[in-house]
């Protein structure tokens, strides 16, 4: 944080005379000392999105406050919770987890009972359950699935008389025709990869088809279901189901799989929808989950 806060005082000479003296003090000491006199807690957003030598230099700097009895709040995502360890050691036992739950099923379905009751319409619980099932327990792809519902029932406002909702003709379709509103634009663009693709190989899928490796690897990892949280292992699985013939070897998926998180820090908006850190890939962002899941077709043999 830059700037100063400018603060004077008075001096008195051996005479009586005085003199007001300025006197400048930083705005992030200033700000701490105000945090620290009002016990109020510093509360830092995003912090698995920082660089990992400025969030070093954050957790450096603010050391002696929370010695001091600074409270520090770093909202991350859980796989990312103990990065102000992992830059500054000396954090060591001054860090504590307080992990907010993914929303369950059944508070998922209560998303569905309250709007519809809302509009004066009534749903079948196993409908409104595999709309649960089917919205990696994200409230906003609940509430997008109830939406669509709705619509296609021709309901967009409230009922003047009780109806009660048809579920669709073909759930596949359903589902299907939603993935192109969620993580279509971050998929193609990992499948991209950087920007120089001249000399990839080419790798054959089991249904005759083509690809690079790094749609090969997102092929992969979509087969796993997809699953939140993968190991090297899940992906290789995944790799000899679309793959015809030889598997990539280990360095070269690990790398893929570094440029791919590379990517989705740096060239896609918002939660990276990927993030590899040696040893898992997680999937933290729903929408890219739903599009693996829903907007990729996996290639099938014969």
């Amino acid at each position: 944080m830059g700037g100063d806060i400018k603060s004077q005082y008075s001096e008195s000479d051996q005479h009586g005379s005085s003199q007001t003296v300025g006197r400048a003090v930083p705005l992030a000491f200033s700000a701490v000392n105000q945090l620290l006199e009002h016990k109020l807690p510093l509360i830092i957003d995003d912090f698995h999105y920082i660089d990992k030598s400025v969030q070093q230099s954050i957790v450096r700097s603010l050391k002696d406050p929370i010695f001091e009895g600074l409270s520090v709040i770093l909202i991350t995502v859980p796989h990312r919770a103990f990065d102000a360890i992992g830059v500054e050691k000396e954090m060591t036992g001054r860090v504590k987890q307080l992990q907010i739950p993914a929303w369950q099923i059944t508070e998922l379905e209560k998303i569905a009972e309250l709007g519809f009751e809302a509009l004066n319409v009534h749903c079948d619980s196993e409908i409104i359950k595999i709309m649960a099932e089917e919205s990696f327990n994200s409230p906003h792809l609940m509430q997008d699935f109830c939406a669509a519902l709705c619509k296609a029932n021709g309901v967009r406002e409230y009922q003047s008389s009780s109806i009660k909702l048809q579920k669709p003709g073909d759930w596949q379709i359903f589902f299907r025709n939603m993935a192109n509103d969620t993580s279509k634009l971050a998929f193609e663009r990992l499948a991209e990869g950087p920007r120089s693709r001249a000399d990839r190989i080419r790798r054959t899928l089991v249904n005759g088809e083509t690809c690079d490796i790094y749609g090969a690897v997102l092929f992969a990892i979509a087969s796993t279901g997809p699953k939140s949280r993968l190991s090297y292992e899940d992906i290789r699985a995944g790799l000899r189901t679309v793959l015809s013939n030889e598997i990539p070897q280990a360095q070269e998926v690990t790398r893929i799989l570094d440029q791919m998180s590379k990517i989705a820090r740096e060239k896609i908006e918002g939660e990276p929808v990927v993030d590899w850190d040696n040893s898992s890939l997680y999937i933290s962002d729903p929408f890219f989950a739903y599009y693996l899941r829903w907007g990729v077709i996996l290639p099938e043999g014969e």
